[in-house]
């Protein structure tokens, strides 16, 4: 891993801040509200450049002391550095450039991006920025004619309706705009912790290339994430408010929404709950990824009172369990999803991140004996230990989101076997093989497809993708298959969840119902076709909902390891398969 990404590793938390011309819309246009994103206000209502200009130069205007109070906000909550929009899709910049003037100093003289880097520094803060390098509606040769991957569909996100001709000159706007503006904010601020750019649209790889170059050659230790384009980044950026559902495999950041916009919407109550965005820290942290979490401040830099509240809550959290979260921690070696909530390591310790303050806590595969269990900022756990296992019954305080201390003597040994015990238990994709139908005793190891923008999506057989969800499986001679540690003996119920088909837009045949077969022990069962039920990941939405189909029971007679397989009994494409999730029955 590279070593400026383990720094940021370290730091967790990190702040992202959409800002900008579109703040001061709200959400709304002529009195009309505009579905969709705040900051993509002017696509969705194509509104034109003097008419978008004129409204904002009256409606933008932050405080002198938006950005301290911003940092300072940031910083009792937990977050380690902030990403500034410093220049959107809208193509406004909130800094001082020598390019255009459509900027924050030339409209109102200042320099809104020299006012964060102070407030930054005199806070101990670290700084970013975002910068929309491919698409900007101020340009008539931006990007935005593109063709995905997705069969048939195109979409064109340029300034149409100002600029209607398609003959865009992309490289014209890219050396004349993106290139010189890029150095700007590298220069011009100090030491910035990575640049976040956005959409790569119709960005060539050769283009992407001498963009890494210019941010490497101005600040080597300055991070890119992976939506510059083409794989040229140092760690990857997870689509829209996704989640990993086990410990990535490649350095990985998750950015999250606190309600449905990224940028101000007076009208979007749609906010999290404090407990469901602190779970969302929890699993990132078990998971050795990173989070950035959005804010989107008002017109006067102001943040809204239910963003205020989230942040609050969430400070209060990350001081009382600063030890779980920075630093040294990372994921523990067991590959079990836990249905009480999640956990992470740090040398002789191993962190349990609980979804609610209650007991019925179990931890498999634990090797080493634990000398105490105690809860931050209270007091020690009664708990059991047999059979390597880890058993707490209660747990007993009012905390939001509590989490407990497993001390050892030394580092623990913890076993990498999947362990279904006595609650619940998983077999991510992300932990099977790929087994031949025609070779039984094969075992391969699952392809990545990191790259969803790649024009070779899906072309290479069976893979799974970032957030660990399987897309393309075609043939039917491709098995999954996982081996498994029963704990006890007794009757299990068995599940297959999936991604839901809706967000499953890689798929031409989304609909369609593949048939499966679970085989486990000596019982082959089919899968059932119908839905059982829905729900949404951590409530994040935006791509996080999962279907729940019915793969029938089964019966283990003898505690041991076991190979379960999930087959498919046609060539028909298969989609999503995120888990499997067993139940003890009884």
């Amino acid at each position: 891993m590279d070593k400026n990404f383990e720094r940021m590793l370290s730091d967790r938390l990190g702040m992202f801040v959409h800002f900008g011309l579109y703040s001061a819309f709200a959400g709304s246009f002529n009195g009309e509200k505009i579905p969709g994103f705040g900051e993509w206000i002017q696509r969705f209502a194509e509104i034109p450049i003097k008419e978008y200009e004129s409204f904002a130069k009256e409606n933008f205007n932050p405080e002198a002391d938006w950005a301290i109070k911003l940092v300072r906000s940031a910083k009792a909550a937990g977050f380690r550095y902030i990403v500034l929009t410093s220049k959107h899709h809208d193509g406004f910049c909130l800094f001082r450039t020598s390019v255009d003037g459509y900027n924050s100093y030339d409209f109102f003289g200042r320099d809104l991006c020299r006012e964060l880097a102070d407030a930054c520094r005199a806070e101990g803060v670290e700084l970013g920025f975002y910068y929309s390098h491919a698409l900007d509606w101020h340009e008539p040769n931006a990007a935005g004619n593109y063709t995905l991957t997705r069969p048939g569909e195109k979409k064109t996100n340029r300034n149409y309706w100002d600029y209607p001709d398609d003959n865009i000159d992309f490289d014209d706007y890219f050396r004349k705009k993106c290139l010189p503006q890029v150095r700007e904010i590298l220069t011009g601020y100090g030491d910035i912790k990575c640049v976040w750019f956005d959409y790569p649209h119709d960005i060539t790889k050769a283009q992407a290339t001498e963009l890494r170059t210019l941010v490497k050659s101005l600040q080597p230790n300055c991070l890119i994430n992976s939506r510059i384009g083409h794989g040229l980044c140092d760690y990857y950026s997870l689509g829209d408010n996704g989640l990993p559902n086990t410990v990535t495999a490649v350095p990985t950041e998750c950015l999250i929404t606190l309600n449905d916009t990224w940028a101000y919407k007076e009208d979007d109550h749609n906010y999290k709950s404090p407990e469901a965005i602190i779970e969302i820290v929890c699993r990132t942290l078990s998971t050795r990824s990173t989070l950035l979490l959005n804010v989107g401040p008002m017109p006067n830099g102001a943040l809204t009172p239910e963003t205020e509240n989230i942040l609050s809550e969430l400070g209060e959290w990350t001081s009382r369990n600063r030890e779980a979260i920075y630093g040294g921690i990372t994921p523990i070696n067991a590959k079990t999803i836990f249905p009480w909530g999640y956990a992470a390591q740090d040398k002789n310790s191993v962190y349990l991140y609980l979804k609610k303050n209650t007991g019925n806590v179990s931890v498999s595969g634990i090797e080493s004996e634990p000398v105490g269990i105690m809860l931050l900022g209270g007091s020690d756990i009664e708990y059991t230990y047999t059979d390597k296992t880890v058993k707490i019954d209660t747990v007993n305080c009012d905390y939001t989101r509590p989490v407990l201390k497993i001390c050892f003597e030394s580092e623990p040994e913890i076993s990498e076997k999947l362990f279904v015990d006595s609650t619940r238990g998983s077999l991510p994709v992300a932990y099977a093989s790929l087994v031949k139908r025609s070779e039984p005793d094969s075992l391969i190891p699952l392809r990545h497809d990191y790259e969803v923008e790649a024009g070779d999506f899906g072309m290479n057989g069976i893979a799974r993708t970032r957030t660990d969800t399987i897309h393309h499986w075609e043939s039917s001679d491709d098995m999954l298959e996982w081996e498994v540690e029963f704990a006890e003996c007794g009757k299990y119920s068995a599940e297959l969840i999936l991604a839901d088909p809706s967000f499953e837009t890689y798929c031409t045949s989304a609909e369609t119902v593949v048939p499966y077969t679970l085989s486990v022990a000596d019982t082959k069962n089919s899968v059932a076709s119908d839905v059982c039920y829905t729900y949404n990941l951590n409530a994040t939405g935006h791509g996080n909902m999962r279907s729940v189909k019915s793969a029938g029971t089964f019966e283990i007679t003898e505690k041991g390891v076991y190979r379960v397989t999930l087959s498919k009994e046609s060539d028909q494409l298969g989609y999503g398969l995120s888990e499997i999730r067993l139940t003890k029955l009884g």
